[in-house]
């Protein structure tokens, strides 16, 4: 029989296959799709109670035939054709890593991952209050365990959530969890100590990933640099055959290799645990085994709590680490000659554990430093339903006692416009409206709170409750917002950086108050903006600057600094093409407020030297 289909780009295409392939010797059927000299294999898998199936991902428009083999003796080839179509709006193609550093969709277009962990939260009783929540955050991927035995209404409730994120272009990485003990399917771990037996007075799951708590040893070489470990530990699979495991881990791959937004991340189980460990050797088999039935390439990596493992792989796309201490960041990216993320940096919440009751300052800091150190990192919420935590997480700013009148006292100090007028506003950032749950309010800028119950959604998914949400859409909106192609500047070498020379500058303080910064920029005019991360405003400066430069700052931490030429923006930036008359009047404005730092007669040598 011979059917042509129609099917866009990018997309899935599904076959099933006809009754013959349900016996013992044509299991392991495949399907060849061929256009002109090229040939893509598709492996079948199984459906519990049904029909074998495929799945197919045209990644080149035009006609493609295909051919099913592993015909008994005496059955007739099942073949076929497919026309690929343009991809429609939004369809972007599969994320690929570009360069060393970066990612980009298959069209080309940049792709920053800004993603958020939430283990079980696409089981069938979560999935669709944690799809929409995700469909209204600003994670643009999001990360789940998936179990080697999980049952097939797990799986079909997985295949849903998947395609309507994929709708909604937000990446699935697939944590494939080895050890998968779980009786549902999807894994669970449980906390270790050192000794490998349960921590005396500890919970399961309290730690970001449910595992135990990072080894702190690290190796060395005898020159004293670092090691690369070429072994890792990983805990027994629970019961499932070496061959089995190997045989779902097959079927796992063919069945959601077609997805274009999914990834693949293999998780080691706990580290040391009764002295039971595998080698690198199977790791490699286990890498091979995913990239045999995926073979659209998707990103594939190893999530490790060990900054030294070895992601040389060629399998290996991407580095993904368990880290609360992004500052090396950078370093990590040198190592391995890959992308870095931090998919899992620490947690907002009020769990039990150091990594997972971090206030949303210090996690939306972390993030934020990991970008401006040249990589990126995950978010992570653990906040447990309880009257303290609700009230901690009432008004924004309220752990650290700063609000929206600290960055409006700056701005009248230098006479500038107010942050609210500046063109990304507080007004202008992501906006989540829904109310809350039982008729409870949620954070301005967050998602609803979930009803009262003992989930989180770093674990159970259904709502994202914290603070740093609303700033993680703020940070990826000024990301996606900046030039294509910066790096990280080791140059400056006191403040995490990232840029292009001479045109932009995006520089993160942190913790630190800086009261002013000093640089030496090429020849240029540059505009520059002062970037509250935490009330997220931006106030543009209101004068050019040039040469050398000092910038004043409002020594406040959890502070920015964004510098954009106005040649390379020219028309794009307000104020960048001013009369020398109307300059003349914004420098005058700001030195009649008495606050404004006066230039070298009354200074010295400091001012506002480099302002034109």
């Amino acid at each position: 029989m011979n059917t042509t289909w129609r099917v866009e780009r990018w997309c899935v295409f599904e076959l099933a296959l006809p009754g013959m392939y349900d016996a013992p010797e044509n299991r392991g059927a495949r399907v060849v799709f061929r256009k002109g000299d090229r040939v893509v294999v598709a492996a079948a898998f199984g459906v519990s109670g049904g029909t074998p199936r495929i799945r197919f991902m045209p990644d080149e428009e035009g006609e493609w035939s295909y051919e099913v083999t592993g015909v008994p003796a005496g059955g007739e080839p099942a073949c076929g054709s497919l026309l690929c179509t343009a991809p429609a709006a939004g369809n972007k193609g599969p994320v690929r890593v570009s360069g060393e550093r970066s990612f980009a969709y298959a069209d080309g277009t940049p792709y920053y991952p800004f993603g958020t962990t939430c283990l079980h939260g696409l089981r069938r009783e979560n999935a669709a209050h944690t799809v929409a929540s995700l469909t209204q955050s600003p994670f643009n991927k999001v990360r789940i365990s998936v179990g080697l035995s999980a049952a097939e209404p797990e799986l079909q409730a997985l295949e849903e959530a998947i395609a309507a994120l994929m709708q909604k272009g937000i990446e699935a990485e697939l944590l494939l969890d080895i050890e998968d003990r779980d009786q549902g399917g999807i894994a669970r771990k449980q906390r270790t100590g050192r000794e490998g037996g349960p921590e005396s007075g500890q919970r399961d799951g309290w730690t970001p990933d449910g595992g135990p708590e990072p080894v702190e040893q690290a190796g060395s070489t005898p020159e004293g640099g670092p090691e690369l470990r070429q072994r890792d530990e990983w805990t027994p699979d629970g019961g499932l055959e070496p061959g089995e495991r190997d045989r779902r881990l097959e079927q796992l791959a063919a069945r959601f290799a077609a997805y274009r937004n999914v990834w693949w991340a293999l998780r080691p189980g706990d580290q040391g645990r009764n002295g039971c460990s595998r080698s690198w050797r199977e790791r490699e088999r286990l890498l091979r085994i995913i990239r045999e039935n995926d073979p659209y390439g998707h990103l594939l990596t190893i999530h490790s709590d060990e900054p030294l493992t070895d992601f040389g792989d060629r399998a290996i796309t991407h580095v993904s680490l368990r880290s609360g201490d992004p500052s090396q960041t950078s370093a990590y990216a040198q190592l391995h000659g890959k992308p870095v993320i931090l998919d899992e940096c620490g947690c907002e919440g009020n769990a039990p554990a150091r990594e997972a009751s971090l206030p949303g300052e210090e996690m939306v800091s972390r993030i934020w430093t990991a970008v401006c150190r040249g990589g990126y990192a995950g978010h992570g919420e653990m906040l447990l339903p309880g009257a303290k935590e609700d009230a901690a997480y009432e008004e924004p700013g309220g752990l650290t006692g700063r609000s929206e009148d600290d960055s409006l006292t700056y701005a009248a100090r230098i006479g500038a416009a107010s942050p609210a007028q500046s063109e990304e506003s507080a007004a202008s950032r992501a906006e989540a409206p829904n109310p809350g749950a039982e008729g409870e309010a949620a954070a301005p800028g967050c998602i609803a709170a979930p009803s009262r119950g003992n989930t989180c959604w770093h674990t159970h998914g259904g709502a994202v409750r914290g603070e740093a949400s609303a700033r993680i859409a703020f940070l990826r909106g000024i990301l996606e917002a900046a030039p294509t192609g910066l790096r990280y500047m080791p140059e400056f070498y006191d403040a995490a950086t990232i840029g292009m020379d001479g045109v932009y500058y995006l520089q993160y303080f942190g913790i630190h108050r800086f009261p002013y910064r000093q640089f030496e920029l090429p020849e240029g005019r540059y505009a520059v903006d002062i970037v509250d991360t935490w009330n997220m405003t931006v106030l543009t400066l209101p004068v050019l600057y040039e040469g050398s430069m000092r910038i004043e700052l409002p020594s406040q931490p959890y502070y920015a600094l964004r510098i954009r030429s106005t040649a390379a923006r020219e028309g794009a930036l307000q104020g960048a093409a001013i009369s020398e008359k109307d300059r003349e009047a914004l420098r005058q404005r700001a030195e009649e407020n008495d606050n404004f730092i006066r230039p070298a007669k009354r200074m010295g040598a400091i001012g506002t030297e480099g302002a034109r």
